[in-house]
């Protein structure tokens, strides 16, 4: 998409989250309309949130993504969180950097999520106490 950007630009959707289903989205009439991957908000009001991006965190994004990494720099850097949105994300940026087209971001996306979930998944079976039916461990106390 990178030539897009630099064709037609980028444009943003300023909503607040809270009234997004007010929004009417679906009468814009874009004709390279993109939405972005998986990213974590920074900003003050969404931080951690999944998808929740401020309009610069989404521009700094899609500047990054295509290749303009120091122009989504110096966006954030207007903000006293901006660092911490690149900071947050930079694995997955960096990963979709990488992709050729939308669907292979789609791909690395999923690829990343599963992997996340899985080891979410692993961690929580890890058992932190030993198991209580273990008498060995109780003849060496």
């Amino acid at each position: 998409d990178k030539e897009i950007v630099d064709t037609k630009g980028i444009a943003v959707v300023d909503c607040s989250w809270a009234k997004l289903d007010q929004t009417p989205i679906a009468t814009l009439k874009a004709s390279h309309g993109r939405l972005l991957p998986f990213l974590v908000a920074a900003n003050p009001i969404n931080y951690g949130r999944p998808c929740q991006l401020s309009c610069v965190e989404a521009i700094a994004a899609t500047m990054y993504i295509v290749g303009y990494r120091e122009l989504a720099e110096h966006y954030l850097n207007k903000f006293s969180w901006g660092h911490s949105f690149i900071d947050l994300n930079k694995e997955l940026l960096d990963i979709y950097a990488k992709c050729k087209d939308s669907k292979s971001v789609i791909a690395a996306q999923n690829e990343y999520l599963d992997k996340e979930r899985k080891l979410q998944e692993e961690q929580r079976n890890k058992s932190v106490f030993p198991p209580s039916d273990s008498s060995e461990d109780e003849d060496n106390i």
